[in-house]
């Protein structure tokens, strides 16, 4: 099992590590969802696993007001946007932790603390606090810090990506209160 962080160009790694006998059948690699987007068809990416915060019961009403605005984006002001969303909603992360960290941060001025530096006990409490409706739905955290959804589990399928179809099947899913519940065999 190898477990990466890899964003750009995991392309790239997994043709090398292909090259060092690192991919094979007998090689798992797990990732962060968000290296989808520099994912090509290949049967290089057959055995990749990942984990994404599982939408599925969210509230979709504000979907179609985010493709909007993503399809009429000046892509040479905000590059990579413009036209249809190339992953699905592959961006929402980014977006909720900025905006998280943005309403983190407008608390610690309405209490003085932004003249200094502010402590990371101070901002680890500020984020826990923070509560809004994000673009998938509702952003909140537990007292430990994590954020309050569920998470789906996936593998990748390089036959159906390389046919045109999605890389990345659920296969699991696990539930806030920890439950784990079983969507599908993975196939490889």
């Amino acid at each position: 099992i190898i477990v990466s962080s890899i964003f750009g160009n995991i392309m790239e790694v997994l043709e090398q590590a292909e090259k060092m006998g690192l991919v094979s059948e007998n090689h798992v690699w797990t990732t962060v969802s968000l290296a989808q987007a520099g994912m090509v068809p290949s049967y290089l990416l057959q055995g990749m696993l990942t984990v994404q915060q599982d939408f599925k019961n969210d509230d979709h009403s504000k979907d179609s007001c985010y493709i909007e605005a993503y399809a009429n984006v000046d892509p040479d002001t905000y590059f990579g946007a413009g036209g249809p969303l190339p992953y699905g909603f592959v961006f929402d992360n980014p977006l909720d932790s900025i905006m998280t960290a943005m309403v983190a941060a407008d608390s610690l001025d309405k209490r003085e603390l932004l003249d200094k530096r502010v402590s990371a006990a101070d901002w680890a409490d500020e984020i826990r606090k923070v509560s809004y409706e994000g673009i998938k739905g509702n952003v909140a955290f537990t007292p430990q810090g994590s954020r309050k959804i569920d998470t789906e589990l996936l593998y990748g399928d390089a036959q159906a990506f390389i046919d045109g179809g999605f890389l990345m099947k659920p296969f699991a899913r696990i539930s806030l209160d920890g439950e784990y519940t079983k969507v599908t065999d993975i196939v490889w």
